[in-house]
């Protein structure tokens, strides 16, 4: 029981210790794509520096924390949908959490499916947030800030 509340005081001084520090294992770059029903893909795509690892949003609960994606201001929106992976993450057991935990190695690229309720331009903005590790087991937390400027097509515009 001592050993294990020993790695537990570890892990969240680790995990203090990244809040500290500009992480710079991901480069992200964010992007929309318009689709043809007039709804619009909002793409979140990084490269991930070799060693490291970045946990999925699909993550397990009890694991190491899952990729989130906020968007700040909904109410332009009559749908969006969860997070799609685009690529099939890694999976190893952690003995520490006792699970089976999800990650990417190398790069990642996760969509969300936006419905706007007009085909105005307009700006999409918020936040990711989660863990990214080292294969050494040092952790650090990821906090982005996003900006996607989005330019709907209607339907109206599509028929001609």
């Amino acid at each position: 029981m001592r050993n294990k509340l020993i790695l537990i005081l570890a892990f969240i001084a680790i995990a203090f210790n990244g809040f500290s520090q500009k992480n710079n294992a991901l480069n992200w770059k964010f992007y929309a794509e318009n689709q043809d029903n007039g709804n619009v893909n909002l793409i979140f795509e990084t490269t991930i520096k070799d060693g490291f690892h970045l946990y999925s949003p699909y993550n397990p609960q009890g694991a190491s924390r899952p990729l989130e994606i906020n968007i700040n201001d909904t109410q332009n929106f009559t749908k969006i949908d969860k997070i799609k992976e685009a690529y099939t993450p890694q999976e190893k057991y952690e003995e520490f959490f006792e699970v089976t935990e999800k990650f990417f190695v190398q790069k990642a690229k996760f969509t969300i499916e936006i419905t706007p309720k007009n085909s105005d331009k307009q700006t999409v903005t918020g936040t990711i947030s989660g863990q990214v590790c080292k294969e050494d087991g040092f952790c650090s937390m990821v906090e982005e800030n996003f900006s996607i400027e989005i330019n709907p097509i209607s339907q109206k515009k599509k028929i001609k």
